[in-house]
């Protein structure tokens, strides 16, 4: 106290004060009096030479922090250190259990520089420890080493910065961290398969990723958004009647050019072969569904009944986009892929959405599809042959024109059924059609009786056939059937007795007088 260093003071024979007081408490000294002066110092306003200094305190203290690095005339912009990895990442961590991560910093500024870690924010600072040695000043280019600690305390993701005060100004290094868990990643929102055409199939194989570490599995479904089949009907046009038995005309539907009987026998078999099968018997569906020749409505074509009846049997026969399966194992770290077909069953365009359900694993993933369905290129104007009543023995002709509607030439052959060997002949047998044009075949058909015999599975009432025949097109999916049809019948004329059962080989007048008349009675039949 005062008075114990007077008391020293007179022994050494020293002039004493003995009502000095400090200007400020000592250490030792806590008592009510320093307290008193340290309430008189703070209620004081500063003056202004003490606002002054503090204000320079202040500027010295911040100059001395952050300033601008000029070498060589060139200033410094940007961070001056550069962390390797770039973002320091903890991935599927566990709670409860420590972390290390170690990282690089280098100077990549101009000059000497200097860092010094700050505090993390207050939400995450319990999660994690900076461990390093200061380096002090370091010269451009210089690398130091450092630790990040982090302790997870939540399973849920983390985003921070680490903050670094520099001497060019202050930067921040991010932190991601995420737990375990099943992380999806869908190649693309939509696809598009294009224009494909009737019966043939597009495929695409859609990538799905998983970047988590957490197994999951998915359900794959597809929700069609409009069908793809459009059915147009129109009245047989000018130059489709052709020479010679006035065949009877089908109407132009979407599947046009496909077999008009897929029901049984050799039409059936056709239609089965490829995947033209569900169009030509959604074809043959569609033509016995229009009216009778020359019973066309006012439109010119279909009835309503019949043509809604036909859209909805091509839009429901079939899905037109498919999978390759409905469930899905994706592993950690790894992709899968889910095989997506594209099956026009009529020409237009066609959408659809592909859901993939990952349960609570993940939210729901959707894709959209579209595609459309083109027309076959080589196809027939009319798929009904008709040769009407033929004579047994005698050679009967006929035209069928072929249409090729693609911008290349198409390639036709044609073979007789086994069951009309010897009776139908086509001229020529193989031909090239030209791009968008039509080009006439000749038919030769030689009616013969045993037809009925050989063609029995074809016999659609007395002494009439109807033969179905597929014309071969290289690389084109879809069948290309007309059906022949014909009533076969004799040219006999058969001549009986007046009894009308018994044949009449010769007349018996029997004894006739000179000048006299006999009568005999005969009965001619036709049986043709």
């Amino acid at each position: 106290s005062v008075v114990a260093m007077a008391a020293e003071a007179r022994k050494r024979g020293e002039v004493v004060d003995e009502v000095i007081e400090p200007e400020m408490a000592g250490l030792w000294d806590d008592g009510p009096v320093a307290a008193d002066a340290e309430r008189r110092r703070a209620g004081r306003e500063p003056s202004t030479l003490e606002k002054r200094y503090m204000a320079a305190a202040r500027a010295r203290q911040r100059d001395n922090v952050v300033s601008t690095q000029v070498v060589c005339g060139t200033t410094w912009e940007g961070p001056a250190f550069v962390a390797r990895p770039a973002v320091l990442q903890f991935r599927d961590f566990v709670v409860g259990q420590t972390y290390v991560l170690p990282f690089t910093l280098t100077n990549v500024s101009n000059g000497f520089n200097m860092f010094r870690p700050q505090p993390f924010a207050d939400e995450v600072a319990s999660f994690f420890e900076l461990s390093h040695e200061p380096p002090g000043r370091m010269v451009a280019g210089r690398t130091t080493s450092l630790k990040l600690i982090f302790t997870p305390k939540v399973d849920a993701d983390i985003a921070a910065e680490l903050p670094l005060l520099t001497q060019t100004g202050v930067m921040s290094l991010p932190i991601r961290c995420a737990p375990k868990k099943v992380v999806v990643a869908v190649a693309a929102p939509a696809l598009r398969f294009g224009s494909v055409v009737l019966a043939e199939n597009a495929e695409i194989a859609l990538t799905i990723t998983n970047r988590g570490a957490l197994p999951t599995r998915f359900s794959a479904s597809i929700t069609p958004v409009a069908a793809g089949a459009t059915i147009e009907a129109r009245a047989p046009q000018e130059d489709q009647v052709g020479g010679g038995g006035g065949a009877q005309y089908a109407t132009d539907v979407a599947a046009e050019a496909v077999g008009p009987d897929a029901s049984g026998g050799e039409a059936g078999q056709l239609a089965s072969e490829g995947e033209g099968a569900a169009v030509a018997e959604a074809a043959a569906d569609v033509e016995h569904a229009g009216p009778a020749p020359g019973k066309a409505s006012a439109a010119g074509g279909l009835d309503g009944a019949a043509a809604l009846s036909a859209q909805h049997t091509l839009s429901t026969l079939a899905p037109v986009f498919t999978t390759d399966q409905s469930l899905y194992e994706l592993a950690p770290y790894s992709t899968t892929t889910v095989l997506l077909r594209f099956s026009p069953v009529g020409p237009g365009e066609a959408e659809a959405t592909l859901h993939l359900d990952f349960g609570v694993d993940w939210s729901a993933e959707r894709v959209e599809l579209s595609g459309n369905g083109v027309k076959v290129p080589i196809h027939l104007p009319r798929i009904l042959l008709d040769m009407r009543i033929c004579v047994h023995g005698v050679l009967y002709r006929e035209e069928l024109k072929v249409c090729n509607r693609s911008s290349i030439a198409q390639k036709v052959s044609f073979r007789t059924p086994t069951c009309l060997e010897g009776c139908l002949e086509f001229l020529p047998a193989a031909a090239f059609v030209q791009a968008r044009r039509a080009m006439a075949i000749q038919i030769k058909f030689v009616a013969e009786a045993r037809l009925l015999e050989t063609c029995a599975k074809y016999v659609t009432a007395p002494d009439t056939i109807e033969v179905p025949i597929r014309l071969h097109v290289p690389g084109q999916a879809a069948p290309v059937v007309f059906t022949l049809r014909a009533q076969l019948t004799t040219s006999d004329l058969h001549i009986l007795a007046g009894d009308g059962q018994t044949p009449l080989t010769g007349l018996d007048f029997g004894v006739t007088p000179v000048s006299a008349r006999r009568q005999l009675p005969i009965v001619l039949r036709n049986p043709s």
